[in-house]
C-alpha cells in the first residue's frame, strides 16, 4: 500500500471545503430508488450475447 501526503496551500484547501459543501448541496436533493426483478439474470445477457450496458440502458427507458 502506498501513501501518498499532499502539500495543500491554504487556498487549495478553501478550494476542497467548497467542493465538498457544492458536492453535498448538489447530492442532498437527489432520490434514489430500485427494483428487484428475480425473473432473470446475468445469465440471460450472456447466453443472448446482449451488451450490459444496452440492456441497462433498455431497462432504464422501460421502467421510468
Amino acid at each position: 500500500m502506498f501513501i501518498v501526503a499532499f502539500n495543500l496551500t491554504d487556498e487549495l484547501k478553501t478550494a476542497v471545503d467548497e467542493a465538498k459543501r457544492r458536492y453535498e448541496e448538489a447530492t442532498s436533493k437527489l432520490d434514489i430508488d430500485y427494483i428487484m426483478y428475480d425473473k432473470f439474470g446475468k445469465d440471460l445477457i450472456k447466453r443472448n450475447k446482449l451488451s450490459p450496458d444496452s440492456f441497462m440502458q433498455l431497462a432504464f427507458q422501460v421502467c421510468c
